[in-house]
């Protein structure tokens, strides 16, 4: 058996021992002695400039993946970096990275980057154009919602300008790019 499916059965059994304990069934729970095995963490994948440009173009999921795609290329930034930046983090050919988004229990949240320092980044020329027209697309979703709209003035949010959720952001590149 994997390792990851040996930590599971472990911890169905030890939550049974736990109940079994509180409805006065067993004593003790054997389970809390036990020493699971640790799954192997999976190594990551980076594409080469070559392969990204079409696993840019076939991006499907959230409306922006393509723009978030070649943005997060360009930066080389984290995903809930990404997703934190506001339009104006961007200027002058910079984009100014002093937030992440991630995912609570409760809700999205936004907290400082991995390091808790701001950083600025240079956009190269071939990644400008795509953010324009990104902003374009998004103003029309703005006049569409009206006073709907959540003016968080976030550069990837959802057409109503909520942030997006970074596991959907991940699981929509995770098509993509599994076929590689």
């Amino acid at each position: 058996m994997r390792a990851k499916t040996v930590r599971n059965i472990a911890g169905v059994v030890s939550s049974a021992f736990a109940r079994a304990i509180r409805w006065g069934l067993v004593t003790t729970n054997p389970v809390t002695q036990s020493e699971p095995p640790v799954p192997k963490k999976p190594n990551g994948i980076a594409l080469t400039p070559e392969p990204q440009t079409p696993v840019v173009e076939s991006a499907s999921g959230p409306w922006c993946i393509q723009t978030f795609l070649e943005t997060a290329t360009a930066l080389d930034a984290r995903r809930g970096e990404i997703l934190g930046l506001r339009w104006t983090d961007i200027k002058e050919g910079r984009a100014n990275i002093e937030r992440s988004i991630t995912q609570t229990e409760d809700a999205l949240e936004f907290k400082g980057t991995r390091n808790d320092r701001p950083r600025t980044i240079k956009i190269p020329a071939s990644a400008q154009a795509s953010p324009e027209a990104h902003r374009k697309r998004q103003d029309e979703f703005r006049q569409q919602f009206g006073p709907d709209y959540q003016a968080g003035d976030l550069i990837f949010a959802n057409p109503d300008g909520s942030p997006l959720r970074p596991d959907s952001v991940s699981a929509a590149v995770s098509v993509v790019v599994l076929p590689l």
